[in-house]
């Protein structure tokens, strides 16, 4: 029954349903304690500041398990409460080097956070520049999307990142490449075309030439505004 119930609430909360203030947190606390993921990934988001809380806590002390910290991302992806969350919050949630699945989900969070509230560059460039540099290379693999998030052109951490020796972070660093401001084309393009001189890796070569169609287009729109 109380499946049912957690059901019918999930889906009043999806729909903009109006429903009694105590139920996100009772349905929060039904779903950590069924360890029930799918669910609340499916339906959407739980709403109250309160549950939010109680997600960022798990993620921050990060000795919860996957489970619990695959439901905590869920609800923190989909929160409207992430303007609140504080750069010491931030700091505390990247201060260890992360697993592959929670170097993801963290940076899932990041995302949504920057959009809500923005995340001040030096912490961003503090991130970029301490996984750019780490041994582990699903970190490397996610240095690019943190410099996403910044925007500008990094001569130092791209020239690393695009010259990696894995080519899954080469891959990434191209990725990036296109994505950010568009001032910055003509530089990010220079850097693509160099690379595509000694690439040897099929996939890389292949993002390398379609990342350069792109930037050519940025670089030209850039040059009539």
């Amino acid at each position: 029954m109380k499946s049912i119930a957690v059901q019918t609430l999930l889906a009043a909360f999806d729909s903009g349903i109006e429903a009694p203030p105590e139920a996100p947190l009772l349905v929060w606390r039904w779903l950590v304690a069924a360890g029930d993921i799918v669910r609340i990934s499916r339906l959407g988001k739980v709403p109250g500041q309160e549950v939010m809380r109680h997600a960022l806590a798990i993620m921050v002390d990060a000795d919860h398990g996957d489970d619990l910290e695959e439901l905590a991302t869920a609800v923190l992806e989909k929160s409207d409460h992430l303007s609140t969350v504080s750069d010491r919050e931030i700091m505390l949630l990247v201060d260890r080097d992360p697993s592959p699945e929670r170097a993801r989900r963290l940076q899932w969070i990041l995302e949504s956070v920057h959009r809500q509230r923005g995340i001040s560059i030096q912490l961003l460039e503090e991130l970029r520049d301490r996984w750019t540099a780490s041994p582990q290379v699903h970190l490397r693999a996610h240095a690019p999307e943190i410099a996403t998030l910044i925007g500008k052109f990094d001569e130092r951490s791209l020239v690393a990142l695009i010259n990696d020796p894995v080519a899954k972070v080469r891959l990434a660093a191209v990725d990036c490449l296109v994505r950010l401001d568009t001032a910055e084309a003509p530089r990010a393009l220079e850097l693509a075309e160099q690379r595509l001189k000694i690439e040897e890796h099929q996939a890389v070569r292949s993002e390398l030439h379609s990342a350069i169609g792109c930037l050519l287009q940025a670089v030209e729109r850039h040059a009539t505004t």
